[in-house]
């Protein structure tokens, strides 16, 4: 994070996947904004171009790590070819989130930067920091990493980017619940069959 002075806030990890991945995933807006895994997205919709043919949504969503809900106008910059993006929003203490892709060791470096307006500390405004970058930054990767590794079977991808990431936060939650559960006992039942199995042999 940022000094308060300099009203901002950022993560930074390197991702072990080719920086084209990583290009591509964070490049498409909603699939960025939805892959933040504390943002309940109520509407995201495409407007028409500003004034200067940039690209703009309309976002309505809520902010599950600090209860905030917002409906702001996005409008997209997109800087160069390695720097990916800003969005810019009309309204709210927040005025942007630029997403930069560096040079690293394997991979890249996702850099994710929030630039607030000049404020007063305060308990009502500093309730619109958003405190989710870090696991924002934690669920790309995850998800980069996943696509990398199941990215071969039929259908996974199309599933994980897009009946999964239109879930809500807290359905996703659920579901990789229920998932893993399911998955312990599956591993249950081979235990409890393989023991049967051994003293049927036995006997």
């Amino acid at each position: 994070m940022s000094p308060a002075a300099e009203d901002a806030a950022w993560v930074m990890a390197e991702i072990s996947v080719p920086a084209r991945a990583v290009r591509e995933c964070v490049s498409d807006v909603e699939r960025f904004l939805r892959l933040n895994p504390y943002l309940q997205i109520e509407c995201f919709e495409r407007l028409p171009p500003d004034a200067r043919g940039a690209p703009r949504y309309r976002l309505a969503a809520i902010n599950e790590m600090n209860g905030v809900r917002a409906e702001r106008v996005l409008t997209l910059d997109t800087i160069d070819a390695k720097s990916v993006f800003t969005l810019h929003y009309d309204s709210g203490l927040k005025r942007s989130t630029r997403v930069r892709l560096l040079e690293a060791a394997r991979g890249a470096a996702l850099e994710i930067r929030e630039e607030y307006a000049p404020r007063e500390e305060g308990p009502v405004e500093m309730r619109e920091v958003d405190r989710s970058l870090s696991y924002w930054l934690a669920s790309i990767r995850g998800y980069l990493a996943r696509r990398e590794r199941w990215g071969w079977v039929p259908g996974y991808r199309a599933w994980s980017g897009g009946y999964w990431l239109r879930m809500t936060p807290r359905e996703r939650r659920i579901t990789r619940m229920m998932v893993w559960i399911a998955g312990l006992e599956f591993v249950v039942f081979l235990f409890v069959f393989a023991v049967f199995w051994i003293e049927l042999q036995r006997g």
